[in-house]
């Protein structure tokens, strides 16, 4: 589900996985953005990748990111552009091996149709 106020755009996922009927990782995905509208293009967002560990000793189970990053479309022509992003998060609770920060790096190459 997509929602949008004015600038901002609101959204999540939640999943639990797992094989056979034997779940043991449930994952939480919220999605928070805001369009800046003085930078045409410009936005900042987080979408945190919260996931529990059913199966994992007391008190191990949790990985919590906090953090967040920008994006920027950079328009080549009427119907191609292209999404740059960069997110940094720190782990406020991982489990015992988890790492402390994730930094993610966004290309994407949007190309629409000419309707003209």
């Amino acid at each position: 589900m997509v929602t949008k106020i004015g600038n901002w755009g609101l959204t999540g996922v939640a999943v639990t996985l797992g094989q056979n009927g034997d779940f043991s990782t449930s994952l939480f995905r919220p999605f928070v953005s805001y369009n800046v509208e003085s930078i045409p293009g410009f936005s900042i967002s987080t979408s945190p990748q919260i996931t529990y560990d059913w199966k994992a000793e007391s008190g191990n189970g949790w990985t919590i990111p906090i953090g967040g990053g920008f994006t920027q479309a950079v328009p080549f022509s009427s119907t191609k552009a292209m999404l740059v992003g960069l997110s940094a998060y720190k782990f406020a609770q991982q489990a015992e091996f988890g790492p402390e920060w994730q930094v993610n790096l966004t290309l994407a190459f949007m190309f629409a149709e000419d309707r003209s």
